[in-house]
């Protein structure tokens, strides 16, 4: 019996460290939903559009799509969530293209037709490559960086290394590190979590004006982690909360439409 009792504690170290392991290999899984699309697909869009495919520095391709306006007032860089892929992120973004804005948006490595595999720092290249595409058309000034959910820590990193004219976060994380200590508040994530995304240390570094927008009942991020991030903001920038706002239907309150019009006016 007394042996047994002396098992008992290695055993519990023992699972504990094949959850941990678990976590780390799995994590992808986790944070990231890819839907993969064949080479062909064509996508079937109400606004017109031109597809681009970008070779990235280690012969990947990431697939963008390039809304386009009459007479367009800027550009609108759209970084979207952890699921799905451009054919239904592609009719979100689209809808900002009434105000006036073209609006690219793209797909990471895995999503959709984009190839290659996920990785933070890719996140960030990927980002960047598209960046560049966009400032071949337009000016910096004229470049609004969007970021929503997933998106929000990839588009404060792009607004943070560049200086576009306005930067907007929807339903946005304090970071990714921070979620995780949230939903697994018992594991070591500090120490085996490859995606931190560290919005609260980017942002302070965006010199553009910023508007963030939140749900109180949203259901993915909690109200309650992305509003940690009003105390690093500028005194020009603006936290709109939304009363019963979801993660995903934001854009039917009026204190949304009110403020995205205010930024895109």
């Amino acid at each position: 019996m007394k042996k047994t009792w002396y098992l008992l504690p290695a055993a519990g170290l023992l699972a504990y460290g094949a959850i941990c392991v678990g976590y780390y290999f799995l994590q992808e899984k986790i944070i990231f939903h890819p839907v993969v699309l064949p080479n062909d697909h064509n996508f079937s869009f109400v606004t017109p559009f031109t597809e681009h495919n970008l070779q990235t520095s280690d012969n990947q391709t990431i697939n963008a799509v390039w809304f386009h306006c009459p007479a367009p007032k800027g550009l609108v860089v759209y970084c979207h969530g952890n699921a799905d892929n451009l054919a239904r992120w592609g009719q979100i973004a689209e809808g900002l293209v009434k105000y006036g804005y073209e609006v690219l948006v793209f797909d990471y490595r895995g999503y959709g037709k984009s190839t290659g595999k996920v990785t933070a720092d890719n996140l960030f290249a990927d980002a960047q490559l598209v960046y560049e595409l966009a400032k071949t058309k337009f000016t910096e000034q004229q470049i609004i960086v969007y970021g929503r959910s997933l998106g929000t820590g990839i588009a404060t990193f792009l607004a943070a290394t560049h200086q576009p004219k306005h930067l907007v976060l929807e339903t946005p994380y304090y970071s990714i590190l921070e979620m995780s200590q949230r939903y697994a508040r018992w594991l070591p994530t500090s120490l085996i979590l490859k995606y931190h995304l560290r919005t609260d240390l980017r942002i302070t570094d965006v010199a553009a004006p910023i508007t963030i927008f939140h749900g109180t009942a949203d259901e993915v991020i909690p109200y309650e982690s992305g509003s940690k991030l009003k105390t690093l903001l500028k005194p020009q920038d603006e936290f709109i909360t939304i009363p019963n706002g979801l993660h995903g239907n934001l854009n039917e309150y009026e204190e949304y439409k009110e403020g995205i019009t205010k930024v895109l006016r």
